[in-house]
C-alpha cells in the first residue's frame, strides 16, 4: 500500500549542519519546474534553529530558535509560501530571578491545534506554572512589527 503524504509531509525544510545558521530554505518537493524555486527564510547569522512545526495547512510556519551567548529563546511564525515573518511569540512574563541564580528562556516544541489557529510551546526557565505567550503581529508583507 502507497503512503498518502500528508500537507505537511509534502514540504521539506533543509538547513546546514552546521551550529551557526545563515539562512533556513523552504522547499516545496511536489512542484518540478525551475519557476519553483525555494523559499528563503532569512535567519541571524549567530542564531540556531531548535525546532520547527508547519501548520496543518502548510501555510505556516513556526521556528523556535536560541542564540549563542544569550539566555533567551524566541520563536517566530513566518508565511511558508513568501517566507516573510507573519509574528514573533514573545517571552511570558517571568518575575524578576534573585541575585546569583542563573536565568535563562528557552522555547521548544513547537505544536500547532488542529485549526491552526493556536500554537503551544514548551518554554523552561527555573520557574513552573501556565502562562500565556502574547504573539506579536507583523505587518502583511512587510516583514515589520506592527
Amino acid at each position: 500500500m502507497k503512503k498518502a503524504w500528508s500537507a505537511a509531509e509534502k514540504w521539506l525544510f533543509v538547513s546546514p549542519l552546521a551550529l551557526v545558521l545563515l539562512a533556513g530554505v523552504v522547499w516545496n518537493v511536489q512542484r518540478k519546474r525551475l519557476e519553483s524555486l525555494p523559499v528563503i527564510i532569512e535567519i541571524a547569522r549567530s542564531t540556531s534553529i531548535r525546532d520547527i512545526t508547519f501548520s496543518p495547512d502548510s501555510r505556516q510556519l513556526v521556528v523556535s530558535l536560541s542564540t549563542p551567548r544569550s539566555w533567551l529563546g524566541s520563536a517566530r511564525v513566518y508565511d511558508a509560501i513568501t517566507g516573510q515573518p507573519i509574528s514573533d511569540l514573545a517571552m511570558p512574563f517571568v518575575p524578576s530571578m534573585p541575585v546569583g541564580r542563573a536565568f535563562f528562556v528557552e522555547m521548544r516544541k513547537p505544536s500547532w491545534s488542529p485549526d491552526g489557529t493556536r500554537i503551544a510551546m514548551l518554554y523552561r526557565d527555573g520557574t513552573s506554572g501556565t502562562f500565556v505567550i502574547p504573539r506579536k503581529e507583523y505587518e502583511i508583507g512587510s516583514g515589520v512589527p506592527a
